[in-house]
């Protein structure tokens, strides 16, 4: 975790999303995934992938294999094998 905290104070890592702008549509997804359960975290990534079109997500959270963005497009994701 050292190294996370310094690529984050050297700007290497940067996340420009800001939950309290784009709040609406992380609780609809928290709603519309509440029996998966999706949790807050996911719900935020889940947003991520809709702003940023190339990027995968990369995860070991295989309910990224359920979760769609835009509310039907599949998201890119690396992950370990099942």
């Amino acid at each position: 975790m050292a190294v996370l905290g310094k690529w984050l104070d050297n700007g290497l890592i940067q996340l420009p999303f800001r939950f309290i702008e784009h709040h609406q549509r992380v609780l609809a997804l928290l709603d519309r995934y509440h029996s998966v359960p999706m949790d807050f975290a996911d719900a935020c990534v889940v947003r991520m992938s809709e702003l940023i079109e190339k990027p995968p997500v990369l995860t070991a959270d295989s309910d990224f294999r359920i979760y769609r963005k835009n509310r039907r497009e599949i998201i890119r994701t690396i992950m370990p094998p099942e």
